[in-house]
């Protein structure tokens, strides 16, 4: 599944563990056809009291596919959240607005579903912890953040923890699509795609969390710089350790925004 350029490096140009891209027009067109049944599924999800006998047929033939796995229905429902962070309104609404913005998504999305590559970098690292430091072993880097430190404690053997430093976008196509967008004057099919984008980024890091998961036996939590303590600064070790972000397209600016503006980079623990 990864190229390992070198060691303890790993590079994916188009990378994909749950999360398949064609499957999402599916979800797209589950709360806009079937909003209401959508909305109770959803809703009810990690209860599970809504069974697979009342969705719509074609939905009951992906959990068939799946072997229902809801696996990959809460990574849906995590990307809905992440819309609506970036939205700022919650596109499970059930006024008009909520069914508009629906439509918008589902129509944007198959139009530029194509444009959608993601990419993934990353590296396992070895660290000793200290109070207000994770020292990165045979790296010149310590990362500053007492919060982190104390959160890996427990996780810890003999104060060290392993760690999977990370670089994800899903390139600079969509980005460029949202610049056109403005420039002719389309402001809301901007606003709307860019919610698209960064939703998609998350999800994919939401993926590799997973993907890491199955690989190391255990539950890892992600993090990024501008977490509590941990300064947005900090980027610049991460990028620096990774060594190769150029590879899947990815650069650093001096005020620390990471290029293209759909990508985003941490460390997962």
């Amino acid at each position: 599944m990864f190229e390992e350029i070198e060691q303890n490096i790993f590079i994916n140009r188009n990378f994909s563990f749950l999360v398949k891209k064609s499957e999402f027009k599916l979800f797209f067109k589950f709360i806009t056809e079937d909003f209401s049944i959508a909305q109770k599924y959803l809703e009810n999800l990690d209860k599970g009291e809504m069974p697979i006998s009342k969705l719509p047929s074609y939905m009951q033939e992906y959990f068939a596919l799946k072997n229902y796995s809801k696996k990959e229905i809460k990574l849906f429902k995590h990307f809905v959240l992440e819309l609506e962070a970036d939205l700022k309104y919650n596109p499970l609404n059930e006024l008009q607005e909520g069914k508009n913005i629906r439509v918008d998504l589902f129509n944007l999305y198959e139009k530029y579903e194509s444009l959608i590559t993601p990419k993934v970098l990353v590296k396992k690292i070895d660290a000793e912890l200290s109070d207000n430091f994770i020292n990165c072993l045979n790296e010149n880097y310590s990362f500053n953040s007492s919060k982190l430190a104390k959160h890996f404690v427990r996780y810890a053997e003999n104060n060290r923890v392993s760690l999977w430093l990370y670089a994800i976008t899903i390139g600079s196509q969509i980005d460029a699509e949202i610049k056109r967008l403005n420039n002719e004057g389309d402001v809301y099919s901007a606003y709307v795609l860019h919610a698209i984008g960064a939703g998609f980024v998350d999800i994919t890091a939401e993926d590799l969390n997973k993907y890491l998961n199955s690989l190391n036996g255990k539950q890892l939590k992600r993090f990024s710089p501008g977490f509590e303590d941990w300064d947005i600064s900090e980027l610049c070790k991460i990028f620096s350790i990774l060594k190769y972000p150029y590879e899947i397209g990815v650069s650093l600016t001096e005020s620390f925004m990471i290029l293209p503006e759909t990508s985003t980079a941490g460390m997962m623990a």
